[in-house]
């Protein structure tokens, strides 16, 4: 995390959180669960996308440590 930190800037990060949100939103409307695809890669492809936007996620919370959560946002963290 420490790495993409120094690396990434704000655009770039939020371009990264972007560009894993429109894989799963592409997905969603595209891969059926009857299709052999949605089995052989679609959970594989799914998977990179979250990994990739919690990891963007992580990266910007460093990048942004004077912005406070909203609290909504905080109290779902807080119950899951």
């Amino acid at each position: 995390v420490k790495q993409f930190d120094r690396t990434w800037d704000l655009r770039q990060n939020l371009l990264v959180f972007a560009a894993g949100l429109l894989v799963l939103v592409l997905l969603t409307f595209f891969v059926k669960f009857t299709y052999l695809f949605a089995y052989l890669f679609g959970f594989l492809l799914a998977s990179l996308a979250a990994v990739t936007m919690i990891l963007a996620a992580r990266v910007l919370h460093e990048k942004t440590p004077e912005i406070q959560e909203p609290r909504i946002i905080t109290f779902l963290a807080d119950t899951s």
